[in-house]
């Protein structure tokens, strides 16, 4: 049981785009913080180094220390889990073409000869997915299928055993491809792509990086793709990917035929931008189209999004993006549900933006391609969206020489954006009743009577008074996001908009709620399908265990929330969910939405927590006594 914990905590961490603090996996475990502790030593132990690193952001797990143990695993042939050792059945496979023994895999992995015939039988329902089949002739078991479809299962492979929904995930996969030097394939397309005036950011590089080096791998293996599918593409992405098929031959003594050159180009394609210069290649149409957008984004969700070089680069990737849909290509992400978990605003500032760019060019976008549009706007809008979650911040200490200064910069680069400081108080007879932060910050001693909480540090913070200060700003952080989920549910929530139900299906909750909403004269009987083709463009369910389904319309007569508890989990477009929170939005509600509904995702959408309030709330003042016992004052 405890080893099947560590691996849980390993996951989870493999899983998180940030650190997780000890809080957060013993909730994410069910498991106390000290056991918490306990797994990340005996992981450590057993790596034989620091797997698992630990600072004031939180747990960690050092990418290049889990490559080489890995390896090392790999080489011991041990695979301590069914899933460890599907992943390593079929990464055998794919690399060995001719085929593999049976039972020589039943002893490398030290299993039963009907263990592993129970694992090819869950290798076949993997395969189908990529259109691929599993052969077998007496002993021998191969994989079957086109290059471009095994290609797709390498990539799969290499970014599950690298974890990959992060860039680092994505370097670690690039790291396995041992044939080549990674940093090597990166940098050519680094320098190949900047020499043509073409901007690609890290995490794209390297998804570009994992493709090309899995094709220049297959290729000198001779594997190629066996049909060309031309695409269209701008002079400057054809002579880039010219470019960089030449630097490729010559680095790795290979040939690129044309039917790979095509497919770089789409690669390319998909995964670049531009700076303000390209305007003119933009085309006045998508200029405008984006604009138009952005401008209704703006009106909608009360932010500011009027900067010329941000519309150039969106214009840019909404132009490729419009390509691509038209002609019946894909971008996949990896990132998806984890940029959706991590943030939820932004994603629903994208489906917004999806939305209206399907209805002025008369396409169809998938979630894929929505969550990259979430990548050009969180890039843009993430600090101005965090402004209510942010924790604000009075710093106290009296002025000497320079030292004050300091003390503020060394508290900033600590708290990163998760706090900022509205304040610096130098004086001691500062009028006390005036300080409004969340937080005060102090290197002396302050009257008694300050209604923020306080925490007092050494005028030069040592290591241990600064993670003090972030634990601070952290649990500060969680009382501002619960009382937000407090008021929040207690204003907009009466018992005539609560239901409780043994089952349902994701279209009966949804319609017994709309319903509900239209019985009390929130909404218009429109509102339903409004729901329905907001679930359409991206599912609302969050965490496997709550969804948040609303229209992106804002025109109900007033803001409120419809509240559905399930004693059977509702089957939610791939997820489980026991609780379903139905927003109906008025125009005035819309900064309400904006501001509380990462909160929102982020407390709730936990499992623990979620069963916890479920099994409590029969009623909806049982469901109002569990919120109150989750999220005290």
């Amino acid at each position: 049981m405890q080893q099947s914990r560590q691996e849980q905590l390993l996951h989870t961490l493999q899983r998180s785009t940030a650190p997780m603090s000890g809080p957060e996996l013993s909730v994410a475990l069910g498991v106390s913080t000290r056991s918490v502790r306990n797994y990340v030593q005996d992981l450590n132990r057993s790596a034989g180094a620091t797997l698992i690193q630990t600072s004031h952001r939180g747990y960690v797990i050092d990418e290049r220390i889990a490559r080489r143990w890995r390896e090392a695993r790999a080489q011991r042939h041990r695979a301590e889990t069914p899933m460890e050792r599907l992943y390593y059945i079929v990464r055998r496979l794919v690399t060995n073409p001719a085929g593999q023994d049976v039972y020589d895999l039943a002893e490398m992995l030290s299993v039963s000869d009907s263990t592993i015939e129970a694992d090819l039988s869950k290798v076949r329902g993997m395969l189908k997915e990529y259109d691929l089949m599993l052969r077998r002739q007496q002993s021998t078991v191969q994989i079957t299928g086109g290059e471009r479809d095994q290609r797709r299962l390498v990539r799969q492979l290499l970014l599950e055993s690298a974890r990959g929904v992060s860039a680092a995930g994505l370097s670690a996969a690039v790291q396995e491809l041992h044939a080549y030097d990674p940093t090597q394939i990166t940098r050519i397309i680094r320098e190949t792509l900047a020499e043509h005036a073409l901007d690609v950011q890290e995490y794209a590089l390297n998804d570009l990086a994992l493709h090309v080096g899995i094709a220049i791998t297959r290729i000198s293996t001779g594997y190629v793709r066996e049909t060309e599918e031309p695409v269209d593409a701008d002079s400057s992405i054809v002579s880039a990917v010219t470019a960089l098929s030449e630097r490729i031959e010559e680095q790795f003594g290979i040939e690129v035929p044309s039917a790979e050159r095509y497919e770089f180009i789409r690669l390319v394609l998909t995964r670049t931008g531009g700076a303000a210069e390209g305007r003119a290649a933009v085309g006045d149409s998508y200029l405008i189209l984006v604009r138009r957008v952005l401008a209704e984004l703006s009106e909608r969700y009360l932010l500011d999004v009027d900067d010329p070089v941000f519309v150039v680069n969106l214009s840019l990737h909404v132009r490729n993006m419009v390509a691509r849909a038209r002609d019946g290509s894909r971008a996949r992400n990896p990132l998806g549900a984890s940029f959706k978990q991590s943030h939820p605003l932004v994603l629903e500032l994208a489906v917004f933006v999806a939305s209206r760019i399907e209805a002025h060019a008369g396409i169809e976008l998938d979630e894929d391609e929505i969550v990259f549009l979430g990548f050009h706007l969180g890039a843009f809008l993430q600090k101005s969206l965090e402004g209510s979650s942010q924790v604000t911040i009075a710093c106290v200490t009296p002025r000497y020489y320079d030292v004050h200064e300091s003390f503020v910069a060394r508290l900033e680069s600590h708290v990163g954006d998760a706090a900022r400081v509205i304040e610096v108080i130098t004086t001691l007879d500062h009028d006390w009743r005036s300080l409004d932060a969340d937080l005060v910050i102090a290197s002396t001693p302050l009257p008694a009577d300050i209604q923020s909480p306080v925490l007092f540090v050494s005028p030069v913070p040592s290591r241990a008074e600064l993670d003090a200060v972030v634990d601070a700003v952290r649990t500060t952080r969680a009382r501002k996001a619960a009382a937000r989920i407090r008021w929040t549910l207690s204003e907009l929530l009466d018992p005539r908009l609560f239901l409780h139900v043994e089952r349902a299906s994701q279209l009966e909750a949804l319609s017994a709620m709309a319903a509900q909403l239209n019985a009390e004269n929130i909404v218009e009987e429109s509102f339903l399908a409004d729901v329905l083709e907001r679930e359409r463009l991206s599912p609302t369910a969050f965490g496997g265990s709550i969804a948040v389904p609303h229209s992106m319309q804002m025109d109900s007569r007033r803001t409120a929330i419809s509240i559905l508890v399930s004693d059977e989990p509702i089957e939610w477009s791939g997820s489980s969910v026991r609780l379903v929170a139905l927003f109906a939005l008025s125009g005035n509600g819309r900064q309400m939405f904006r501001d509380v509904l990462d909160d929102f995702i982020a407390v709730l959408a936990d499992p623990v927590r979620i069963g916890s309030i479920v099994e409590r709330s029969t009623s909806y003042e049982t469901f109002i006594a569990a919120i109150v016992e989750e999220f005290p004052t």
